[in-house]
């Protein structure tokens, strides 16, 4: 699978191996997960990604501040 990821951007992906390793879960229950959770993870991770530009413009803000 290729994924073409921009360079200028935020991405996360998790596939099974990187939370199943110890293999729990068959094919077919892995599936089920990303169908139930996908939606969810795709907001959280856009949340948390908001969340740290957030504080990264607070952060020049303060720098900007601090040199004046």
């Amino acid at each position: 699978m290729n994924i073409e990821i921009p360079k200028k951007s935020l991405w996360q992906y998790l596939d099974k191996s990187m939370l199943d390793d110890e293999g729990q879960l068959t094919d077919e229950q892995w599936q089920e997960f990303l169908n139930k959770n996908n939606d969810h993870f795709a907001s959280e991770c856009s949340y948390i990604g908001r969340e740290l530009f957030e504080d990264f413009l607070g952060e020049l803000e303060a720098k900007e501040s601090e040199g004046k």
